[in-house]
């Protein structure tokens, strides 16, 4: 067998590799699952913790 039979076989199989990734990234059940990981992100509660303690950096930035 010739290595050029080799680097061919190689490639192929490195396409259908990324392609059932692909296929797999963009299922059904992904969209659905990256859908609802997004919808958490903005519903989620942006509030700011009120109790700095004073030894943390951003104690002193608050005060100025």
């Amino acid at each position: 067998m010739d290595v050029t039979w080799a680097r061919i076989s190689f490639t192929f199989l490195i396409i259908i590799s990324f392609f059932l990734v692909v296929w797999v990234a963009c299922g059904k059940q992904s969209k659905q699952r990256y859908s609802d990981i997004a919808r958490q992100i903005v519903d989620d509660d942006d509030s700011v913790a009120t109790d700095v303690p004073k030894s943390h950096p951003d104690a002193t930035e608050q005060k100025q």
